[in-house]
């Protein structure tokens, strides 16, 4: 019985110790959070990125090498914030005439390659 009661201690103890560590993060995201809502509310005109705006949103930028695939140029950009990190642009489902332009273009520059 005293194995058990020693058994069932220590899974408790452990089970204490995640939850303060998931505790602690979630408090440091939420001050991040914070941090970056009262920068987000000191701009309130966007209307022109300024040299100042960039400086204090943008943690960095990573630039990887630009790839060719299906005779059009690739090239992943990765923004990162500051107190927030990578920053994840929302897919958007192009429409009827961007995916027709897209072909087009696609088109032409096979043609071109070939030629």
């Amino acid at each position: 019985m005293l194995k058990d009661f020693e058994k069932e201690q220590t899974a408790l103890e452990k089970s204490i110790e995640q939850t303060k560590d998931t505790l602690r993060d979630f408090e440091e995201d939420s001050i991040r959070a914070d941090k970056f809502i009262a920068l987000v509310k000191k701009y309130t005109d966007f209307s022109e990125l300024t040299t100042q705006m960039i400086n204090e949103f943008v943690n960095k930028i990573v630039v990887h090498e630009g790839k060719w695939e299906n005779c059009e140029r690739i090239q992943e950009v990765e923004i990162y914030l500051n107190f927030i990190g990578k920053f994840e642009m929302p897919k958007k489902e192009p429409t009827k005439e961007e995916l027709e332009e897209l072909e087009k273009l696609r088109k032409k520059r096979e043609k071109k390659g070939k030629g």
